[in-house]
């Protein structure tokens, strides 16, 4: 996923909004830093390029380090996945199901990482 896509359009409460994608392109990675003892202080994710994304800060937090590290493959592994499942219910099916509880879960997820609100 780049930088700066194309802008495409998301239609919600029957507006149509546009969606841009504007986080660096992964995959990020993260790494341990260590403190003045030598014991994991912070992690630090970074993008392709090396740039700094994000920190998290003690030991406890690699969990969150992985998941944040993981957010542009999860991100496209979103949208290919509402592709495909348009794709195999048709229009007719996905007009249904597009409603679904799993889909505006998908969804949900899909417009807090592109910051677009539904």
């Amino acid at each position: 996923m780049t930088t700066l896509e194309e802008p495409r359009t998301a239609e919600t409460s029957g507006q149509i909004m546009p969606v841009v994608h504007s986080h660096s392109t992964g995959p990020w990675k993260f790494e341990d830093a260590p403190g003045p003892d030598g014991e994991v202080c912070f992690q630090t994710i970074k993008d392709l390029a090396g740039h700094h994304v994000a920190s998290t800060w003690g030991g406890p937090h690699l969990p969150n380090a992985r998941v944040i590290a993981a957010a542009p493959e999860m991100l496209a592994a979103l949208e290919k996945a509402v592709e495909t499942i348009k794709a195999w219910h048709g229009d007719d099916g996905w007009d249904l199901y597009q409603h679904s509880p799993e889909m505006l879960a998908i969804n949900s997820a899909m417009a807090k990482a592109t910051g677009l609100v539904v």
